[in-house]
Parts: C-alpha cells; structure tokens; sequence
C-alpha cells in the first residue's frame, strides 16, 4: 500500500522522523514524492489479506495517530481548489492468470461499472489515476501481456512499474498491479473499504466468468459475504450517488 499525506508546515522533518522512530520499518517507511508540495509518501512492506485482517489493530493505531500529529491525506482549499492525495494498492501479478486479470481490468473499466468504482474510489478526475481509452479498448491484450496498451503509468491500474527509466535507470520488469483510483484517507473505515474492494473484485473476479463481469453479479456475490466485508457493504448501502445510479442496489442491500 501507498498513501500520500500531507502537512503543511514547517517542521515536517521533525514530524517525518517521529513517524520513523514511532513505527518499525518492519510496517512502513516514509519517501519524497513529487506530486506533493509538502508531505511525504508513506508506503508499507508488502502482505497478505490474511496478514492484513489478523493487524487491524494496528491500522487504526497509525491512521488515527497521524491524524493526531496534523496530517491530511484529503482537504478542500478554495485557494489550490480541490486539493487531494491517493492511495495506491500494489497487487502481485502472480495472483492473476492472464485471464483473471483480464476480467479484473475489465471489470474497473467497462462504462457500466465505471461509474460505480469511481464512487468506491472517491477520487474522480484525477491525472495520476486515467481511465485509459487503449487499456479499456484493448484489455484482453492488456490481460494477456499484462501491460498496459496504454504504455501509460498514471493508468487508473499501472501494470508498467515505477520510472525508473527517467532518472537515467533501466525499468525492470513490474511484478505488481497497482490500483491507483483511490482518494487518499486517515479515516480507518474508508481505509479498510478501499482495501476490501479490491480483495473482494479479486475474489469475485477469479471464480466469475468474462460473461459475468456485471455490477449485479458483482453485489449479489458481495452480499453473501457480510462479515468479511463489513466496511464496503456499509459504504454501498449508504451511499446516495451509488443508490440513485442503480435502482436494485436498495433492495439487494435490505438485508445487510
């Protein structure tokens, strides 16, 4: 996982360094990204779902305690308008088959569903997170070669890696899916939604045909898994653009 946080103010070294001496490495470490005027880029060691539903606890401790220390992942200025940071979820490419990741790109592309991940993710619009018209067009070449057609890596799902070739470096070969459409949250309940969306599309996606990728089949699957995905089902039930785009969500919610 990648967030970018934000902190206005002049001692944001003394602050990044008590993030570091507070939290082992072992959890995460804090860099520089370009994208912020102030702030930092807060990335974590790479885990399993397991690992993440077992350290909850520990979520919440950090998100909650940066919130305390003065960060924001996400605030309106009238002065620099809608100002926001993301949240970027790397996935192993070994997870997916050329197929299942076929079916996961094209499920977050397709203009069916497109409007109902955008409400999940928060963050509409955003230039470091485009719906590429080639990576939806061609996605089962994107599956298949699991790169992006695009060739862009501000793709909503960069297959292409970092960038390492514009700082004079050979790219390697990128082993990860990184989500990158989410809006950038402190708030533990919109952290933990974002992460199970996409264990759960995962999942939905791995065990579904191509024929299958519909938002419906998606819901009807999610509502039958309430206490694995507490927080996403309860954003979805509640949420009004979701509601008033598609007139069956109420009722297939009504029991959750």
């Amino acid at each position: 996982v990648r967030g970018l946080m934000d902190y206005e103010a002049p001692n944001l070294e003394r602050q990044g360094q008590k993030i570091m001496d507070w939290w082992p490495n072992d959890f995460c470490y804090i860099k520089h990204d370009g994208s912020l005027e102030y702030g930092y880029e807060a990335v974590t060691h790479p885990f399993t779902w397991a690992w993440f539903q077992e350290n909850k606890d520990k979520w919440i401790d950090f998100l909650l305690w940066l919130r305390e220390l003065g960060f924001k992942s996400y605030y309106y200025s009238p002065r620099k308008e809608k100002y926001t940071c993301g949240m970027h979820v790397h996935m192993s490419k070994d997870g997916f088959s050329r197929m299942h990741l076929y079916k996961f790109v094209h499920f977050m592309y397709k203009k069916s569903t497109r409007p109902f991940v955008l409400a999940i993710a928060e963050r509409a619009g955003s230039q470091y997170a485009d719906f590429q018209v080639a990576d939806s067009k061609y996605a089962v070449r994107v599956g298949k070669d699991k790169k992006n057609a695009s060739g862009k890596r501000h793709s909503a799902i960069n297959l292409l890696g970092g960038h390492a070739h514009e700082h004079g470096r050979a790219p390697k070969e990128c082993q990860t899916c990184e989500v990158r459409i989410f809006q950038g949250y402190l708030e533990p309940v919109k952290f933990f939604k974002n992460m199970e969306f996409l264990q759960s599309l995962y999942e939905f996606t791995a065990c579904h045909s191509p024929r299958e990728m519909q938002l419906k089949k998606y819901l009807e699957y999610l509502v039958l898994k309430p206490n694995k995905f507490p927080a996403l089902l309860n954003f979805i039930k509640y949420n009004k653009d979701i509601n008033s785009s598609y007139a069956y969500v109420r009722n297939l919610m009504k029991g959750v």
